[in-house]
């Protein structure tokens, strides 16, 4: 059990999100979380440190750019951190990081770190299955904006702001690679 404290330690001295009153509120009456890692939903790309060049990945249904970055709050569970930008205002809809983990690590981490959010965000509403928990702030109709998962030998934490993608993917439908457009 020596090895648990480090990671219960990790996880609850980091401040993951935050949730920022700015916008309005969600259906449940609870302000939307818009902040992971210090970095903020619809900030301009350019405000924070980059990894390397951006690079577009051709989706299905739109291009995306995607930005590696050193976020501002990182947290030691995480090695890897980038955001998806649109092109063309250069705002921040998604804030993504990852860590390489065994299955049986990841869902071992979810499960801790889902009753570390389910403390910090009470009052919202919590979906929770084996390796997967996500935060639904209201925001959306679609699917939770706030979302930790294991995946591929890997875990995988986002938060996204669904209607910003939307537009992103309205504006760039047409140059997605399976259109008649093209890229």
């Amino acid at each position: 059990m020596g090895c648990r404290r480090p990671l219960v330690i990790a996880l609850n001295a980091i401040l993951l999100t935050a949730v920022s009153p700015v916008k309005a509120s969600s259906g449940q009456g609870l302000p939307p979380i818009r902040q992971l890692f210090g970095v903020e939903l619809g900030a301009n790309v350019g405000q924070y440190q980059a990894v390397g060049e951006a690079v577009m990945e051709a989706e299905l249904n739109a291009p995306e750019w995607v930005q590696r970055i050193v976020p501002p709050e990182p947290n030691s569970l995480f090695s890897q951190y980038e955001v998806l930008f649109n092109s063309e205002t250069r705002e921040i809809y998604q804030v993504r990081a990852q860590s390489t983990l065994s299955r049986i690590k990841c869902e071992a981490t979810v499960h801790i770190l889902s009753g570390v959010l389910k403390k910090k965000y009470e009052g919202y509403d919590f979906l929770e299955l084996e390796g997967h928990f996500a935060v639904d702030d209201g925001s959306s109709s679609i699917m939770p904006s706030y979302q930790l998962v294991c995946t591929g030998g890997k875990m995988l934490m986002w938060l996204i702001d669904v209607e910003a993608h939307g537009l992103h993917v309205k504006q760039n439908k047409d140059r997605s690679p399976v259109s008649t457009n093209g890229l």
